[in-house]
Parts: structure tokens; C-alpha cells; sequence
């Protein structure tokens, strides 16, 4: 399904209009899913777990326009933070042949692995071929996965990879910064090796479609595959997700939440999902070199905490993020913007874990009548 931003606006309640955007948080348990005694085998209250791959260094030429320091500018800025104190950073893993070969194809993997990409497909994806690439590749990936098993095998009811979100590579091809395809992969994984994930969201609010993801996921109906972007950017030759809500340039806080906040719980009811993978690129930032929209560093933290308090609260569906992308300028922008994915995530669960204690507090009080 294809919706224009500036249509919705049209026919939305213009009550909308004059809310002071805040995320709504649950103290008392709504309707669940009819599935919530299966989807609570995934997922737990537990800790927020985050994993890095800026071990793995991709030096690029002088002047390239891709920032690759933010990753490990991001994962300093979370470490010095006294409020992220206790949470576990871990190391990426490479990823598995036989996962990635889940989504793209041999001919395409081996090329790449043993740089024998032409230079056209190398100049589709945007970064020149070196062995540090594909190391740093492998562990992009294999990050995501882990963030999934994590969630799925109840270590977490959120995982994050600073790293990620590579949502434009096809089956036999990588462009826009993506080589493999990390969602994809780690969706596909889940499906074949977790009999209790039988529906998947990707919720891509990444300025860019993630036409990848829609291409790969087209027919698939256990994967729901959902995109918020800028109308007028890239791709140019956008695919079809199953549903698709495109933003005309300079669109600012205001109109871009509201518009969030209507569609997230229809999005939610109707595909009900074990699993969400959210890409949390921030380019809607204003700052942003390559977003042509208008957000602020505010809005983009109540587009966080609207996506992920409504998950936690009102679903029993366990969260893989991923970073997606960042091009301000300064770089420093979208750092802070990253790091705040991170800190509304670990916060998001420190409100879902108050609540589930109150509440079960109150039952305990309830059973003793």
C-alpha cells in the first residue's frame, strides 16, 4: 500500500494537531494479542543488550562522503553516559555463509568475499572493495542475528546493534552503503530456526525506503514490511512494501508524528508480529546532508519513544534495532541522534519493566482477597 504524507494530513482529526507530542505510557495492561501466551516465549524485562562492530575498520579515501567514524563516535558517546551505566556492550559476530545465503545469492557472496565485484557493482554500493570490508560486512550482519537471538532465546525484550540497517541490498546486488542485507537475513534465520516467530514487522523509519528489504519480502506474508520515507529521495526506482508512507521534503515534527503515531497501532493490529526489526536511521534530522526533511533532534527522541513504548506496552512483541543512516553536518548531529536510539531503548524498557512490576504487584494484591 502506497500513502502520501501530505494526503493523510487532510482527512487525520485535526485534535491531532494540537497535541504536545508524548508518547503513551501504559500502567495498566490493555488488550493483548489472542497469541500472548506464544509470544511471550520471546524476549524477557531483561536489560537492554547492544552490540558494536567499529572493531572492524574500513578506511575510505580522503574526502568520501559515507561517515564511517560515526559507529565508534556513537558507541563512545553511550559508554561516557552515567545513565547507560550496566548496560553490556558486546562485539559483533561475522556472520554465518548459510545465513546470508538465506537471502542472497552465491554468485553474488563469493564475488564479493573474494573482491572479484565489477566496478560498477562496486561504485552501486558506494565503498571501494577491501578485505577490512568484508570483515566489517560479516560483522554487521552477524550483529543483527545476535541481536535476534538474543531477543527470541529471552535474554532480552530489546537488543541493538550500533551498526546495521543496510536495507537497500537485493538478493544479487548491494547500492546505497549496503552490501548484505542484515534485516533480511536476520528475519529469514529467525523463521527457519524459531518455530515461535511465525510473523515479522520491519518498521524502516530510515529517510530512504528500504527497497531491499520490500523486494526481498514481496509475497511473504510473514514478514509485514513497512517504510516511512522522503518522497523525493533516494531510491529514485522505489519497490513496493506493504506499505509504503512517503514524506514530502521539509516535512517537520509535527506533521510526521502524528502521522507515526495514527498509523503505528493499525500497523501493529494488523499483522500482529512475534518480532519487530526497527531501523532507526535518523537522516529525517534537518542537519541531515542527504534527508531533505525537517526534523529536530526532539522529534526524532518522541519518534523513539512512541515506537518503542507503544511495542512494549501494548504488544508482547520482542525489538531488534539496528542504526540505518546519518549524514549531518556536522557528523557530531546525527552522532548525538544516534546515541539517543540507544537511551530511549534502554529507558523504554526501564518504564516497561516498572510497569510490569506495579502491575504484578497490584495482581498479587488482587489474588490475596
Amino acid at each position: 500500500m502506497y500513502l502520501q504524507a501530505s494526503r493523510l494530513s487532510s482527512w487525520i482529526n485535526p485534535f491531532y494537531r494540537k497535541l504536545a507530542f508524548r508518547p503513551k505510557i501504559t500502567t495498566w495492561p490493555r488488550h493483548r494479542s489472542s497469541r500472548c501466551a506464544h509470544a511471550a516465549e520471546i524476549g524477557s524485562a531483561g536489560a537492554l543488550r547492544v552490540y558494536f562492530a567499529d572493531v572492524y575498520a574500513v578506511e575510505l579515501p580522503a574526502g568520501h562522503r559515507f561517515p564511517m567514524a560515526k559507529y565508534e563516535l556513537v558507541r563512545r558517546k553511550l559508554e561516557a553516559d552515567s545513565s547507560f551505566k550496566g548496560v553490556p556492550f558486546l562485539v559483533s559476530p561475522l556472520a554465518e555463509l548459510d545465513d546470508i545465503l538465506l537471502v542472497h545469492s552465491k554468485d553474488y557472496v563469493d564475488r564479493f568475499i573474494k573482491g572479484k565485484l565489477s566496478d560498477i557493482e562496486v561504485r552501486r554500493i558506494g565503498f571501494p572493495w577491501s578485505t577490512a570490508l568484508v570483515q566489517r560486512t560479516l560483522a554487521s550482519v552477524g550483529g543483527t542475528v545476535a541481536c535476534m537471538r538474543d531477543v527470541v532465546e529471552g535474554r532480552s525484550r530489546c537488543a541493538a546493534q550500533i551498526a546495521g540497517g543496510t536495507h537497500h541490498a537485493f538478493p544479487d546486488h548491494g547500492e546505497g552503503f549496503c552490501v548484505f542485507n542484515d534485516i533480511a537475513i536476520a528475519a529469514r534465520v529467525a523463521l527457519r530456526d524459531y518455530a515461535q516467530v511465525r510473523r515479522i514487522l520491519v518498521l524502516d523509519l530510515d529517510v530512504h525506503q528500504g527497497n531491499g528489504v520490500a523486494a526481498i519480502f514481496q509475497g511473504d506474508s510473514r514478514v509485514f514490511t513497512c517504510s516511512f520515507h522522503g518522497h523525493g529521495n533516494y531510491p529514485f526506482r522505489k519497490q513496493k512494501s506493504d506499505l509504503d508512507i512517503e514524506f514530502e521534503d521539509n516535512t517537520d515534527d509535527t506533521d510526521y508524528l502524528q502521522i507515526l503515531e495514527v498509523w503505528l497501532p493499525r500497523i501493529m493490529a494488523k499483522h500482529d508480529p512475534d518480532l519487530v526489526f526497527y531501523q532507526a536511521g535518523v537522516d529525517a534530522l534537518a542537519e541531515d546532508k542527504l534527508g531533505r526533511l525537517a526534523l529536530t533532534r526532539a522529534g526524532l527522541r518522541l519518534r523513539n519513544q512512541i515506537v518503542l513504548d507503544y511495542i512494549l506496552q501494548e504488544s508482547e512483541a520482542g525489538i531488534v534495532i539496528c542504526m540505518g543512516g546519518g549524514y549531518a553536518d556536522p557528523i557530531t548531529k546525527s552522532v548525538d541522534a544516534h546515541a539517543d536510539v540507544y537511551l530511549d531503548a534502554h529507558f523504554a524498557l526501564a518504564r516497561y519493566r516498572k510497569a510490569n512490576k506495579r502491575i504484578s504487584s497490584i495482581d498479587s494484591n488482587i489474588s490475596r482477597l
